[in-house]
């Protein structure tokens, strides 16, 4: 591909370019907030719990349909996806349903807990 006169070929791969490096690094700062969730719950607290990866892929979710359908700010739909999981999780903590499952998950984990220890 020859360059035009205005250079506006090599401008544009050079935003694409700036582009993909944004892209890899924001997607390797949100796995290293990830991973650092992972070692303090599992490493620290000695916890096994995929909760906190389950409510960051609600968030991501809330985050990416609300750019996707409803043109909002990705900047907008952080906070709005912090807040469905924060009402998500506060509604699911305060329910018998929950109670229920964490007396089957506490059950299964204290009966297994013996032979990783």
């Amino acid at each position: 591909m020859a360059h035009s006169p205005t250079g506006r070929l090599s401008d544009r791969r050079r935003h694409d370019n700036t582009i993909y490096y944004e892209h890899v690094l924001v997607i390797c700062l949100v796995y290293v907030v990830l991973g650092q969730a992972w070692n303090l719950v599992g490493g620290y607290a000695g916890q096994w719990s995929l909760g906190h990866a389950a409510f960051f892929g609600l968030g991501a979710y809330t985050s990416t349909l609300l750019l996707l359908r409803a043109n909002v700010s990705p900047w907008f739909g952080m906070v709005a996806g912090g807040l469905v999981v924060s009402i998500l999780q506060s509604l699911l903590t305060s329910s018998l349903l929950s109670l229920l499952v964490a007396l089957i998950i506490g059950y299964i984990h204290v009966q297994v807990r013996p032979r990783y220890t």
